[in-house]
């Protein structure tokens, strides 16, 4: 249901803005398994794993943002920072 998939995102986002990664990172995580076509979705989901430092994660979620969407710029700008964080 994309609609129940965007209200949790509308959750991840609040979450994520008050520096609740945990939270946000679930509630990213349900919107992307309602709704697993959603780039944004994926990218944000990349982002609270990153700040919780679930590299592992963030990439998946990058790569596969990357796929769904070839060229996608956040995706690739992301997976960069990712690289450079990470040594490789």
């Amino acid at each position: 249901n994309p609609g129940r998939a965007g209200a949790y995102a509308g959750l991840g986002r609040v979450a994520f803005q008050q520096g609740q990664n945990k939270t946000a990172a679930k509630h990213y995580a349900k919107a992307v398994r309602l709704s697993s076509g959603n780039v944004n979705y994926r990218i944000k989901l990349g982002l609270a794993y990153f700040k919780l430092g679930r590299y592992d994660r963030a990439r998946k979620h990058w790569t596969k943002a990357l796929s769904l969407s070839p060229g996608n710029k956040k995706a690739t700008r992301y997976l960069k920072l990712l690289d450079k964080k990470t040594g490789k």
